[in-house]
């Protein structure tokens, strides 16, 4: 499994619908931060060990502004980055932002 890019609403709007069905991720990369690319390596482990098995998309928020935004106001989380959100049913069911972003967050 590989993270989905997702670069417009209608995107979004696939990712919201998949939610539908089951637990996806979203995680929030900016590529000009260190802590955000620390984080992109511990999401690719988690992935990579098959800790988390769900689909999982990417938004980099670089050019993003809009969209973030609207990330933001449908999950009613601020938006933060580097972030990953755990979505079910169109809702943000866990956040993790910055440091929080382990290879154990999954094992609690």
């Amino acid at each position: 499994m590989v993270m989905q890019l997702i670069q417009t609403e209608a995107d979004w709007d696939v990712v919201l619908k998949e939610s539908q069905e089951g637990i996806v991720y979203l995680f929030k990369h900016s590529t000009t931060c260190p802590v955000s690319t620390t984080a992109h390596e511990v999401v690719i482990a988690l992935i990579t060990d098959r800790v988390i098995t769900s689909p999982i998309y990417k938004l980099v928020v670089q050019g993003a502004e809009d969209l973030k935004m609207k990330i933001s106001e449908d999950l009613a989380v601020k938006h933060e980055s580097p972030q990953l959100i755990q979505i079910q049913s169109g809702s943000a069911t866990t956040v993790w932002n910055h440091h929080d972003i382990t290879t154990d967050i999954l094992s609690n």
